[in-house]
């Protein structure tokens, strides 16, 4: 398969860059690849996608940009992907502030408890918990409270108490949610891999 991976172990040095069919380019790589450098013609924000306030760096949300062209300026562009903004200096020594990268869509998140949840924290989860094989948080609602359930596909031979124990801190830590934790088999997830299930009842 032709991919970003094979050209650059056949062809030569290949960089990736960030950008829309109405925006042009808005970050591009440097030979690091520690993340996207801003373009000096955009102003980047990170908003939260539901408020649209000003997310600090660090924190995920929508990348919105302006672009202040004079014959086709462009204030505020929301892009609708989902994004976040580095806050160490690159070491290629550019200034220019950079995106960690695109982790998915923002109608992929769901809010929890006034937190947003994406698919990308969960992998992220995944990738901090060498036994997990995979993970599926399913949001519920008990006594008109929002309930997070993180259902855990184990390898095999792990105490499922210890797993849970850890699952549990990892995921206050890196999803800032507290959550229940269920040891499952693979086969209870069916045919549903979402990362992110909402079961909740909006009627």
């Amino acid at each position: 398969m032709w991919g970003i991976p094979r050209f650059r172990s056949t062809l030569c040095a290949t960089y990736q860059g960030y950008g829309t069919a109405d925006l042009g380019c808005v970050a591009y790589e440097c030979t690091e690849r520690r993340g996207f450098h801003l373009a000096l013609s955009v102003i980047v924000e990170i908003l939260d996608p539901e408020t649209g306030d000003n997310l600090p760096d660090g924190e995920p949300g929508e990348v919105v940009v302006t672009v202040m062209e004079p014959l086709y300026p462009l204030i505020r562009f929301g892009t609708g992907d989902l994004g976040m903004m580095l806050t160490d200096p690159c070491s290629c020594g550019r200034p220019a502030r950079r995106l960690a990268g695109i982790f998915g869509r923002t109608a992929d998140g769901v809010k929890v408890r006034g937190l947003f949840l994406y698919p990308h924290q969960i992998e992220a989860l995944e990738d901090r918990i060498p036994e997990i094989r995979f993970c599926q948080a399913v949001v519920t609602t008990s006594d008109f409270r929002d309930v997070l359930t993180l259902k855990v596909d184990s390898v095999d031979g792990i105490d499922p108490d210890a797993l849970k124990g850890k699952v549990a801190r990892e995921a206050k830590a890196c999803l800032r949610l507290t959550s229940a934790v269920e040891i499952v088999t693979a086969d209870s997830f069916g045919d549903n891999k979402r990362k992110v299930v909402d079961l909740r009842n909006w009627e």
